[in-house]
């Protein structure tokens, strides 16, 4: 093939000069004189250092959300690519960076921990090559929950609270009622950290304050109810209370404020029909409780300044009840023994206590009890044989039921008989002493034949 960079040798070696892609292939050396022709064969394969395509040095990502790094690279053979986050190489392991086939480096859920340099790096026989791409991760505001209502005295000093968090640091604007925009100013201050202050409150500053967080990743908002009157305190609490089933439950809740609150009843979220409160005083009476008036009651006094809740726990107690015997058992020796003691309710949730013909169980490695009751016998030995009771306790009451365990053993003997010489006619005894359970049966044989 003609080429400005072939050359032919005098001892027969042939130099290519400045390389290229298209001088790979198959190249024939031919030796011959008047005694014959030899041939020999020699693959030259040309490679190519990598080059990796110039693109964007910086790449700006919200928080949570994905972010892909090309890497364009040629070269022959192909270059091998790997990543380093700030200097320090990124394994393959790492379940927060993906590899992808192309080389592209993949982050599926950036965090404030991905900010910095990742570099490409492209290697092959040829050489090595890399570029390096520096990752923002933009933060979205979140406001801090605070109280969504206030309420104040007319004169008093009001502070809404606004302090946000975000990357970059966010803007705080302030609007009331959806269109007047608050600016610093007369009895209008907003602070550094965002929070509202309001000197010498008039009726008229009562309404919605909407505090806006904004920067480049978002913005949240935060709603904050402002009322100058009375607000409803509650003077007299609801108390927790236990009682047993068929039992009374008894409630009361008083508040005052201006004007007088009206306090209603919610059991367990739901509304509770009552007698109508009276100068703000409610009472709740149940007798004959059943379990179905376990909850949560709340009293809710309100009047036009707002509301206050104070919440009760009631709880009935109902005693436990063993549903079923936990029934007998029979067992081989060294096999494992489970013990039910299903148990039906009961409140507060009973605890389970075994017994072994009346002698409390020792819970050790070997014997255990589960969460549920169930008693668990590993490895099982005659010693474990006998009567069983569960019973179940609470502070209503007890319930048992009872089993009996039988522990099977193959038969063993003890005494074995033993060889004797005697004179003829004298009496002879052979002993022979087993157990096992059950009791075995002995037989006697001489010379295969049952005796």
């Amino acid at each position: 093939k003609p080429h400005h960079g072939y050359q032919l040798l005098d001892d027969g070696s042939f130099l290519i000069e400045r390389a290229e892609l298209r001088d790979a292939g198959i190249y024939v050396c031919v030796a011959h004189n008047s005694a014959g022709t030899k041939l020999q064969q020699v693959r030259l394969e040309v490679q190519v250092p990598p080059v990796i395509d110039p693109g964007e040095s910086v790449f700006e990502v919200i928080q949570d959300r994905e972010i892909i790094f090309p890497c364009r690279s040629s070269g022959l053979p192909p270059p091998r690519i790997t990543w380093e986050k700030d200097g320090q190489k990124i394994l393959l392991n790492n379940f927060r960076y993906r590899v992808l086939k192309s080389g592209w480096l993949a982050i599926p859920i950036a965090t404030m921990d991905d900010t910095g340099s990742f570099t490409c790096i492209a290697e092959n026989d040829a050489g090595r090559a890399s570029i390096v791409m520096d990752l923002v991760v933009h933060v979205p505001p979140a406001i801090e929950e605070t109280e969504r209502m206030l309420t104040v005295i007319e004169g008093d000093t009001a502070h809404l609270s606004c302090k946000s968090s975000g990357v970059p640091p966010p803007k705080i604007k302030w609007i009331q009622d959806g269109r007047n925009l608050i600016v610093n100013g007369g009895r209008h201050t907003i602070h550094e950290d965002g929070g509202l202050t309001v000197h010498n409150v008039v009726s008229e500053d009562s309404g919605s304050y909407v505090c806006t967080a904004k920067n480049k990743a978002g913005r949240d908002s935060k709603e904050v109810i402002l009322r100058v009157q009375v607000p409803p305190v509650i003077t007299v609490f609801p108390q927790d209370q236990e009682v047993t089933a068929n039992g009374r439950i008894q409630l009361e809740c008083e508040a005052s404020g201006i004007p007088t609150p009206i306090i209603s009843w919610k059991v367990n979220n739901t509304e509770y029909r009552s007698l109508p409160s009276v100068n703000g005083r409610s009472r709740v009476l149940i007798d004959n409780a059943m379990k179905t008036d376990d909850g949560t009651y709340m009293c809710v006094a309100e009047n036009p300044a707002g509301s206050k809740r104070a919440v009760a726990a009631v709880r009935v107690k109902v005693p436990p009840r063993v549903l079923i015997p936990t029934g007998n058992q029979a067992v081989s020796l060294a096999e494992r023994v489970l013990l039910h003691c299903p148990v039906d309710g009961g409140y507060p949730p009973p605890l389970i206590h075994w017994t072994k013909d009346g002698i409390s169980v020792e819970i050790g490695e070997r014997i255990q009890q589960t969460a549920n009751g169930t008693l668990v016998i590993y490895d099982s030995s005659p010693e474990d044989a006998g009567d069983y009771k569960c019973v179940a306790t609470n502070d209503a009451g007890s319930s048992e039921g009872t089993a009996t365990l039988t522990v099977r053993s193959p038969p063993k003997i003890v005494i074995e008989p033993r060889t004797m010489t005697i004179v003829q006619g004298e009496t002879s005894q052979l002993n022979c002493v087993a157990e096992g359970e059950p009791e075995p049966k002995m037989t006697w044989r001489k010379e295969k034949l049952v005796i």
